[in-house]
């Protein structure tokens, strides 16, 4: 700092590029004006920071440019509170590189003026609190020793902080409206950063900011784009009830992803373009429950570790979740959840579990390694399948289609599912895999529905309040395993002609045991002594069950002796018709899977 002439200031500011001399009259006495004098000698002077104060406002007001230029200004505290800044030309009102002892308070003001605060240090807190910002400001390079205060403030130009040093809380909430572009690219948050309620109308930029606190975004909305490329948060981070009407991104090339230490919390967030987490790393899971993503959400060599929660969530047509590596077992809970289309994919190291209930899924594919295991991973309760190809899964689903249980050894604790709940599960699945024409799975969900109904029926005996509900129980169980026994449900019709000739089989023995106690055979209705001591011929009682199975039978009272024997025939006709009926509906219902 050189000696003062003619009365100007004798500060000048050197920079890379250029060198900068103050225009202000110097203090009586000093060699330097009132915004270059250090507040430690504000008393010799008989200065205050008011006074100061006062005449920055007054040189902003000047009609002369270069008077609105405080380049490597010192304040005390700078206060502009329930004022208004303007000047009466458009140049900005530079403030670069200033350094503030105390509290900058621009609160409850009306700034018409450009202010650009860029390289600047406030060792005390910063309110701007209330204000309406009509044009742009500038607070690159900053650093904020104190707290940052924000609330209701109006920002109707861009607002820059990119390269910001926030040392404590910064507390942009409580309905900050940012009209223009919001820029805090590469910003250090060192203490809780507040978003709570902001509204951005425009483009949002956080492209490589660390939040070393807590960050809080809840109920703040984005009409437009917003970038957390590479961004760090190392506390807990809540964008919960937030609404983003553009494309967001988190994630990118690995040098540009972004990392969360914490579970980040996104219940009941509204995305409505698309969500990009490419390559991000959650290290203690993610909470997505109520969210709602009308576009594009995609997970592509995201790092999961921690639980996953989806519960009640609704995604578009191009949900895409596919980590690179996750835990071993990484849960991913989709209560209630809609997954309309998208792709679940299993990660190169470690495991997804993903456990649906209630909830319903579209034409999502399942990928693995090789890609129909990765139905050994998904578990279904009560879900609604409206697109979902189960026939890709088919050899891992055959011979038994369970798929309420995860196929593989987990430490996932198993769902007790209650009969009814399991009938449900199956029955949806069977009109799933209906909508697909898929003939085979329908089948063998069919009979895992069937299944559970008997096992129902089999609960309400055990519980029966009464005898006559007890033999209704009783009755429908038996029935329901008769069925399965004979058929499976009408499912398989090799199963019934087996069950036809043992049918067949056992008639013809209980022929022979009639005849023999009616002291004939079966030989020209012969009734001669000799008869009755041999053997009977067996085929001739075979022959005899196959015609009274096949066919109303009306024999003779010489060929069926008693009425036991007339009573065997009858018996086997009505079973025969049966099972004839019974196996052309098997037929035909294997002929159409």
């Amino acid at each position: 700092m050189d000696a003062g002439t003619g009365g100007r200031c004798a500060y000048v500011h050197d920079s890379a590029d250029s060198e900068w001399s103050c225009p202000h009259d110097a203090v009586t006495g000093r060699d330097v004006c009132a915004f270059h004098l250090p507040p430690s000698e504000y008393d010799a002077v008989g200065l205050t920071d008011a006074d100061v104060s006062e005449r920055l406002l007054a040189c902003v007001r000047d009609d002369t440019q270069r008077h609105n230029e405080f380049v490597g200004a010192h304040f005390g505290t700078l206060d502009a509170r329930n004022v208004t800044v303007e000047s009466d030309h458009a140049y900005p009102v530079r403030l670069t590189d200033v350094t503030v002892d105390g509290d900058l308070r621009i609160d409850s003001a009306n700034v018409v003026a450009e202010l650009i605060f860029d390289g600047s240090t406030v060792h005390g807190q910063v309110c701007l609190d209330g204000t309406r910002f009509v044009t742009d400001v500038s607070f690159v390079d900053c650093t904020f020793g104190g707290i940052v205060s924000a609330s209701t403030t109006k920002f109707e130009g861009g607002v820059v902080f990119a390269r910001a040093t926030f040392e404590d809380a910064a507390a942009f909430d409580a309905g900050a409206t940012f009209l223009e572009d919001a820029v805090f690219t590469d910003t250090d948050f060192g203490g809780p950063a507040q978003f709570r309620g902001a509204l951005f109308e425009n483009r949002v930029f956080f492209r490589g900011a660390h939040f070393t606190a807590d960050a809080d975004f809840a109920g703040s909305v984005v009409e437009a784009i917003a970038t957390f490329e590479a961004a760090a948060f190392d506390g807990e981070t809540s964008f919960r009830n937030s609404r983003f009407a553009g494309p967001v991104k988190f994630g990118g090339r690995t040098d540009t992803a972004t990392t969360f230490a914490d579970a980040p919390d996104f219940r009941r967030v509204t995305a409505e373009e698309s969500l990009d987490f490419t390559e991000v790393t959650f290290a203690d899971g993610v909470d997505f429950a109520d969210a709602g993503f009308e576009a594009d959400v995609d997970f592509t060599d995201a790092e999961i570790y921690g639980e996953v929660v989806l519960d009640q969530a609704s995604c578009g047509e191009q949900f895409r979740f596919a980590p690179a590596d996750a835990d071993l077992d990484t849960y991913v809970s989709c209560d209630r959840t809609t997954i309309r289309g998208g792709v679940l994919h299993q990660p190169r190291e470690g495991r997804l579990l993903f456990d649906f209930r209630q909830g319903r899924l579209g034409d999502v594919d399942a990928q693995g390694t090789p890609a129909n295991d990765a139905i050994d991973f998904l578990r279904f309760v009560n879900t609604t399948f409206d697109g979902f190809d189960f026939t890709t899964y088919r050899p891992r689903l055959e011979p038994d289609y369970r798929i309420h249980r995860f196929d593989v050894a987990t430490d996932v604790a198993p769902v007790d599912l209650t009969a009814r709940e399991e009938e449900l599960t199956y029955m949806k699945a069977k009109a799933g895999a209906d909508r697909i024409g898929d003939g085979r799975c329908q089948s063998g969900f069919f009979v895992r529905e069937m299944r559970a109904r008997g096992q129902r029926a089999r609960d309400r005996r055990k519980d029966a309040g009464g005898p006559r509900e007890w033999l209704r129980a009783t009755l429908t169980h038996s029935y329901n395993r008769a069925f399965d026994w004979t058929c499976e449900y009408a499912e398989d019709p090799h199963r019934l002609v087996g069950v036809m000739f043992g049918v067949i089989l056992a008639y013809a023995g209980l022929f022979w045991a009639g005849f023999r106690a009616a002291g004939t055979t079966l030989e020209q209705g012969s009734t001669t002594p000799d008869a009755v001591m041999h053997a009977p011929v067996a085929l001739d009682y075979i022959l005899l069950s196959g015609e009274a199975f096949t066919t109303i039978v009306y024999y003779p009272a010489a060929v069926l002796p008693s009425w036991q024997v007339r009573l065997i025939a009858v018996s086997e006709s009505l079973v025969g018709v049966l099972l004839s009926a019974l196996f052309l509906f098997t037929l035909t219902r294997a002929v159409h899977r």
